[in-house]
């Protein structure tokens, strides 16, 4: 089993198990996350006049990535590892 460590204030995500850690994703230099909420945002204004535009994720996507964001979340709450799957439907 692994453990990834997200190191907010220099935006690396690492990934941690018995061979070691590794970095597995580093924000690129200049990224805006206003920038990107502002995208996000302007798609979804765009989709209430246009339905038929594609979503740009399907409802299972986002499921997961919220069960990711709420295990994060209620690790760094309790101070101990928390599985993902831990939140169901």
């Amino acid at each position: 089993k692994a453990v990834y460590i997200w190191e907010y204030a220099n935006g690396i995500l690492k990934r941690q198990d018995t061979d070691g850690v590794e970095i597995v994703h580093q924000i690129s230099e200049g990224f805006d996350r206003n920038e990107m909420f502002l995208t996000h945002m302007r798609h979804f204004l765009t989709r209430l006049q246009s339905p038929d535009l594609n979503a740009v994720c399907d409802i299972n996507a986002c499921i997961s990535a919220l069960q990711v964001a709420l295990s994060g979340h209620k690790s760094s709450r309790k101070g101990r590892r928390i599985p993902i799957n831990s939140y169901h439907r």
